[in-house]
Protein backbone atom coordinates (compact mmCIF):
# COMPACT_ATOMS: atom_id res chain seq x y z
CA UNK A 1 0.00 0.00 0.00
CA UNK A 2 2.94 2.35 0.79
CA UNK A 3 4.73 1.26 -2.29
CA UNK A 4 1.43 2.20 -4.26
CA UNK A 5 0.75 5.87 -2.50
CA UNK A 6 4.18 6.89 -3.21
CA UNK A 7 4.09 5.46 -6.67
CA UNK A 8 0.86 8.04 -7.28
CA UNK A 9 3.15 11.08 -5.41
CA UNK A 10 5.47 10.26 -8.06
CA UNK A 11 3.29 11.03 -11.12
CA UNK A 12 1.59 14.00 -9.52
CA UNK A 13 5.32 15.11 -9.07
CA UNK A 14 6.33 14.71 -12.66
CA UNK A 15 3.11 16.02 -14.22
CA UNK A 16 3.98 19.33 -11.86
CA UNK A 17 7.68 19.33 -12.72
CA UNK A 18 6.00 18.90 -16.47
CA UNK A 19 4.28 21.95 -15.64
CA UNK A 20 7.29 23.91 -13.78
CA UNK A 21 9.21 23.09 -16.85
CA UNK A 22 7.00 24.95 -19.38
CA UNK A 23 6.93 28.55 -17.69
CA UNK A 24 10.21 28.09 -16.93
CA UNK A 25 11.41 27.83 -20.75
CA UNK A 26 8.41 30.93 -21.25
CA UNK A 27 10.45 32.46 -18.84
CA UNK A 28 13.98 31.88 -20.30
CA UNK A 29 12.61 32.38 -23.44
CA UNK A 30 11.14 36.04 -22.88
CA UNK A 31 14.87 37.17 -20.85
CA UNK A 32 16.50 35.72 -24.26
CA UNK A 33 14.13 37.57 -26.45
CA UNK A 34 14.75 40.27 -24.65
CA UNK A 35 18.44 40.04 -25.00
CA UNK A 36 17.97 40.10 -28.71
CA UNK A 37 15.36 42.60 -28.62
CA UNK A 38 18.48 45.48 -27.53
CA UNK A 39 20.97 43.81 -29.60
CA UNK A 40 18.89 44.18 -32.50
CA UNK A 41 16.68 46.85 -31.76
CA UNK A 42 13.43 44.50 -32.32
CA UNK A 43 10.38 46.10 -31.70
CA UNK A 44 8.03 43.22 -32.41
CA UNK A 45 10.21 41.28 -30.54
CA UNK A 46 9.85 43.25 -27.32
CA UNK A 47 5.84 42.88 -27.54
CA UNK A 48 5.91 39.32 -28.25
CA UNK A 49 7.82 39.11 -24.88
CA UNK A 50 4.52 41.24 -23.28
CA UNK A 51 1.92 38.93 -24.68
CA UNK A 52 4.38 35.57 -23.67
CA UNK A 53 3.80 37.55 -19.49
CA UNK A 54 0.15 36.64 -19.84
CA UNK A 55 0.58 32.50 -20.59
CA UNK A 56 3.20 32.96 -17.90
CA UNK A 57 0.97 34.11 -14.92
CA UNK A 58 -2.27 31.83 -16.38
CA UNK A 59 0.29 28.30 -16.01
CA UNK A 60 1.29 29.59 -12.60
CA UNK A 61 -2.20 29.65 -11.29
CA UNK A 62 -2.77 26.08 -12.86
CA UNK A 63 0.58 24.69 -11.11
CA UNK A 64 -1.16 26.54 -7.43
CA UNK A 65 -4.34 24.45 -8.29
CA UNK A 66 -1.82 20.96 -8.63
CA UNK A 67 0.32 21.76 -5.91
CA UNK A 68 -3.00 22.47 -3.30
CA UNK A 69 -4.19 18.80 -5.26
CA UNK A 70 -0.76 16.90 -4.29
CA UNK A 71 -1.09 18.21 -0.45
CA UNK A 72 -5.14 17.57 -0.37
CA UNK A 73 -4.91 14.26 -1.88
CA UNK A 74 -1.52 12.87 -0.74
CA UNK A 75 -1.38 14.74 3.01
CA UNK A 76 2.72 13.98 2.29
CA UNK A 77 5.35 14.49 4.63
CA UNK A 78 8.85 15.03 5.10
CA UNK A 79 10.90 15.44 1.35
CA UNK A 80 6.86 15.32 -0.42
CA UNK A 81 5.64 18.32 1.80
CA UNK A 82 8.91 20.18 1.22
CA UNK A 83 8.63 19.49 -2.87
CA UNK A 84 5.29 20.76 -2.50
CA UNK A 85 5.74 23.79 -0.27
CA UNK A 86 8.84 24.97 -2.03
CA UNK A 87 7.28 24.60 -5.34
CA UNK A 88 4.50 26.66 -4.25
CA UNK A 89 7.07 29.57 -3.82
CA UNK A 90 9.13 28.77 -6.66
CA UNK A 91 6.30 29.28 -8.77
CA UNK A 92 5.61 32.10 -7.07
CA UNK A 93 9.40 33.58 -8.06
CA UNK A 94 8.97 32.32 -11.54
CA UNK A 95 5.88 34.23 -12.06
CA UNK A 96 7.21 37.24 -10.87
CA UNK A 97 10.18 36.67 -13.45
CA UNK A 98 7.87 36.72 -16.30
CA UNK A 99 6.38 39.85 -15.05
CA UNK A 100 10.01 41.30 -15.06
CA UNK A 101 10.31 40.25 -19.00
CA UNK A 102 7.28 42.31 -19.34
CA UNK A 103 8.14 45.13 -17.64
CA UNK A 104 11.66 45.16 -19.47
CA UNK A 105 9.91 44.67 -22.71
CA UNK A 106 8.02 47.40 -22.15
CA UNK A 107 11.06 49.90 -21.42
CA UNK A 108 13.01 48.68 -24.54
CA UNK A 109 9.83 49.96 -26.60
CA UNK A 110 10.31 53.26 -24.78
CA UNK A 111 14.15 53.44 -26.22
CA UNK A 112 13.74 54.95 -29.29
CA UNK A 113 17.55 54.25 -30.57
CA UNK A 114 20.61 53.08 -28.53
CA UNK A 115 23.13 55.60 -28.64
CA UNK A 116 26.26 52.73 -29.71
CA UNK A 117 26.65 49.59 -30.35
CA UNK A 118 28.69 48.86 -27.40
CA UNK A 119 25.46 50.47 -25.35
CA UNK A 120 23.78 47.19 -27.28
CA UNK A 121 25.61 44.92 -26.71
CA UNK A 122 26.20 45.43 -23.05
CA UNK A 123 22.78 45.67 -22.12
CA UNK A 124 21.73 42.33 -24.70
CA UNK A 125 25.13 40.41 -22.74
CA UNK A 126 23.64 41.44 -18.87
CA UNK A 127 20.05 39.81 -20.12
CA UNK A 128 22.03 36.62 -21.37
CA UNK A 129 23.57 36.79 -18.20
CA UNK A 130 20.48 36.74 -15.66
CA UNK A 131 19.12 33.59 -18.64
CA UNK A 132 21.70 31.71 -17.95
CA UNK A 133 21.34 31.61 -14.19
CA UNK A 134 18.10 31.56 -14.38
CA UNK A 135 18.47 28.44 -16.60
CA UNK A 136 20.83 26.65 -14.13
CA UNK A 137 18.41 27.03 -11.66
CA UNK A 138 15.27 25.90 -12.81
CA UNK A 139 17.14 22.41 -14.14
CA UNK A 140 18.82 22.46 -10.12
CA UNK A 141 14.76 22.22 -9.23
CA UNK A 142 13.72 19.90 -11.95
CA UNK A 143 16.63 17.26 -10.92
CA UNK A 144 16.98 18.29 -7.23
CA UNK A 145 20.28 18.92 -7.17
CA UNK A 146 20.92 21.22 -4.33
CA UNK A 147 24.85 21.54 -5.50
CA UNK A 148 24.14 23.54 -8.73
CA UNK A 149 21.63 25.72 -6.28
CA UNK A 150 24.63 25.94 -4.37
CA UNK A 151 26.69 27.98 -6.91
CA UNK A 152 24.84 30.74 -7.47
CA UNK A 153 24.09 31.94 -3.81
CA UNK A 154 27.79 33.17 -3.76
CA UNK A 155 27.29 36.43 -5.83
CA UNK A 156 28.93 36.84 -8.88
CA UNK A 157 31.25 39.74 -10.16
CA UNK A 158 30.68 39.25 -13.59
CA UNK A 159 26.89 40.58 -12.94
CA UNK A 160 28.38 43.20 -11.30
CA UNK A 161 30.97 44.34 -14.13
CA UNK A 162 29.06 43.92 -16.74
CA UNK A 163 26.28 46.28 -14.78
CA UNK A 164 28.61 48.90 -13.70
CA UNK A 165 29.70 48.50 -17.17
CA UNK A 166 26.64 49.20 -18.94
CA UNK A 167 25.26 51.92 -16.56
CA UNK A 168 29.14 53.90 -16.95
CA UNK A 169 28.57 53.81 -21.00
CA UNK A 170 24.75 54.84 -20.45
CA UNK A 171 26.09 57.88 -18.24
CA UNK A 172 28.64 59.04 -20.42
CA UNK A 173 26.59 58.75 -23.59
CA UNK A 174 24.38 61.40 -21.66
CA UNK A 175 27.52 63.29 -20.34
CA UNK A 176 28.38 64.16 -24.41
CA UNK A 177 24.57 64.84 -25.04
CA UNK A 178 24.33 61.87 -27.43
CA UNK A 179 20.97 61.18 -26.33
CA UNK A 180 18.89 63.72 -23.84
CA UNK A 181 18.77 62.88 -20.14
CA UNK A 182 15.27 62.45 -19.80
CA UNK A 183 15.73 59.16 -22.32
CA UNK A 184 18.22 57.81 -18.99
CA UNK A 185 15.16 56.38 -17.47
CA UNK A 186 14.46 52.99 -19.45
CA UNK A 187 18.27 52.60 -19.38
CA UNK A 188 18.33 52.37 -15.62
CA UNK A 189 14.93 50.62 -15.50
CA UNK A 190 16.30 47.72 -17.86
CA UNK A 191 19.37 47.61 -15.40
CA UNK A 192 17.21 47.28 -12.35
CA UNK A 193 15.02 44.89 -13.74
CA UNK A 194 17.66 42.52 -14.73
CA UNK A 195 19.15 43.20 -11.18
CA UNK A 196 15.77 41.69 -9.86
CA UNK A 197 16.14 38.97 -11.70
CA UNK A 198 19.26 37.89 -10.51
CA UNK A 199 18.13 38.56 -6.54
CA UNK A 200 14.76 35.97 -7.76
CA UNK A 201 16.76 33.35 -9.19
CA UNK A 202 19.19 33.30 -6.08
CA UNK A 203 15.71 33.21 -3.88
CA UNK A 204 14.73 29.92 -5.79
CA UNK A 205 18.07 28.54 -5.46
CA UNK A 206 17.39 28.94 -1.63
CA UNK A 207 14.15 26.71 -2.14
CA UNK A 208 15.66 24.33 -3.71
CA UNK A 209 17.97 23.46 -1.53
CA UNK A 210 15.62 23.52 1.70
CA UNK A 211 13.46 20.57 -1.00
CA UNK A 212 16.93 18.82 -1.85
CA UNK A 213 18.45 18.96 2.30
CA UNK A 214 15.42 20.17 4.69
CA UNK A 215 17.82 23.43 5.51
CA UNK A 216 17.06 26.80 5.06
CA UNK A 217 20.59 28.15 3.39
CA UNK A 218 19.18 31.80 3.19
CA UNK A 219 18.91 32.31 6.76
CA UNK A 220 22.50 30.33 7.61
CA UNK A 221 25.84 32.11 7.70
CA UNK A 222 29.75 32.00 8.86
CA UNK A 223 30.02 35.23 9.76
CA UNK A 224 31.21 35.99 13.28
CA UNK A 225 29.01 39.68 14.86
CA UNK A 226 29.95 41.78 17.23
CA UNK A 227 27.13 42.47 19.78
CA UNK A 228 27.47 45.34 22.43
CA UNK A 229 25.95 44.17 25.35
CA UNK A 230 25.92 46.39 28.38
CA UNK A 231 23.84 45.99 31.95
CA UNK A 232 24.21 45.86 35.41
CA UNK A 233 26.73 42.33 35.13
CA UNK A 234 28.25 43.40 31.99
CA UNK A 235 29.69 45.78 29.55
CA UNK A 236 31.76 44.13 26.73
CA UNK A 237 31.52 42.99 23.16
CA UNK A 238 30.57 39.27 22.64
CA UNK A 239 30.96 37.10 19.40
CA UNK A 240 27.78 35.47 18.19
CA UNK A 241 28.78 32.95 15.36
Amino acid sequence: MKKYHEQSMQIDINRIHLYVSQISSLAENGLLDCSEAIKCNDRKLAYTVILRDRTIQEKTDEIDRLCLEFLVRNQPVDKYLRFAHSTLRINKVIGRIGENTGRMAQNILKIAHWPTEKNKQSGAKLALLSMSIFKDATLAYIGHDAQNAYKWLVLDDQNDEIRSSFTEQIVHTIENNEIPAESLSPFLSIIDILDQVIDQTRSLCHEVIYMCTGHYSKYFTTQTFQVLRKDANASNMSKIN
